[in-house]
């Protein structure tokens, strides 16, 4: 900062004087210095203020982030306008005096085009008097952190070989389509499938055939279900699909879909289905319905799909 003669003249006679400056001197200095964005704003979020470490988290210019409102840097993709209104929330509770510091989570759109998530804290900065003055926001770039919990979310619920849903995950979806069909008569049906001869494979072939069989399938098997249906492998040998809003004809009819895909990538599979309707019972018994019709396929031969009965007395299928 450079002074007049008067101001160091100023300075040198007044001690208290100085070590005001000085210290102005180095908030400044760390705030420019800081490694995390910081930004200080208008109450009405208009940014005023920005450092180096800001503009490189949002890959924009200072002369740019100076011209916008806080508000308007974050993902256009992740809110609509009820969205907005709940962001802005904090905002309205710091500056009436109810709040002093909020902190979340929030994806930023970059200049570049790429996104960042931040972990953005915002205080309240009040005058002598005590009111809003304005307010300093901080963002701290944690995609990273989000990409490694988000990798691990995905490895908890798929299986490694095959990329499809895993076990866990299948009785997850299962049980929530049960109660759905409870409350709203939504139906659906589950599919289980069983691999004819992997069996063979892995001991005449070696394991990686068996392997290479199983991730063939699984992609041929993928391309029969909807997006809103749940394909999993839940086996060794075993693959299964959790189909929604699907009528016992329907669920049949792609069952048998799901045999031909399999024959047509040089496979074959078994496959029994449970229909999931008005009073049907727990998860474990949809299981077990849609097993005892798919041993009943690899009785028949295998290579085709059977409807399992409900159960008399309504307690499932």
């Amino acid at each position: 900062m450079a002074l007049s003669a008067r101001a160091l003249e100023l300075l040198r006679s007044d001690p208290e004087l100085h070590a005001y400056v000085a210290e102005l001197e180095q908030i400044g200095m760390a705030f420019r210095r800081a490694p995390v964005g910081i930004a200080l704003a208008a109450p009405d979020g208009r940014l005023l203020q920005v450092n180096a470490a800001l503009c490189e988290t949002l890959a924009r210019s200072a002369d740019e982030l100076l011209t916008a409102r806080l508000a308007d840097l974050s993902h256009p993709d992740d809110r609509d306008a009820d969205d907005r209104d709940a962001d802005a929330q904090p905002l309205r509770d710091m500056l009436a005096g109810r709040l002093d510091r909020y902190r979340v989570e929030q994806r930023f759109r970059r200049g570049d085009g790429g996104d960042v998530w931040c972990e953005l804290t915002a205080s309240l900065v009040r005058d002598e008097a005590g009111l809003p003055a304005g307010l300093i926001a901080q963002l701290v770039d944690v995609s990273e952190r989000r990409r490694v919990e988000d990798d691990l979310r995905h490895a908890a619920d798929h299986d490694v070989l095959t990329g499809l849903a895993n076990r866990r995950r299948l009785l997850r979806e299962l049980s929530q389509q049960i109660e759905r069909s409870r409350r709203y008569g939504d139906g659906g049906a589950l599919v289980l499938l069983d691999l004819d001869r992997l069996k063979q494979v892995n001991d005449s072939r070696g394991h990686p055939a068996g392997d290479e069989l199983l991730v063939r399938t699984s992609r041929a098997l993928a391309g029969r279900v909807r997006a809103c249906d749940v394909l999993a492998r839940v086996g060794g040998d075993e693959f299964a699909a959790l189909l929604t809003r699907a009528t016992p004809a329907e669920a049949l009819y792609v069952a048998e879909q799901l045999v031909r895909a399999a024959r047509a990538a040089d496979a074959s599979v078994s496959a029994g289905v449970a229909p999931i309707g008005l009073g049907v019972g727990d998860a474990e018994l949809v299981v077990a319905a849609a097993d005892r019709a798919l041993y009943e396929a690899k009785r028949a031969g295998g290579d085709r799909a059977v409807l399992g009965a409900p159960r008399p007395g309504g307690s499932g299928p």
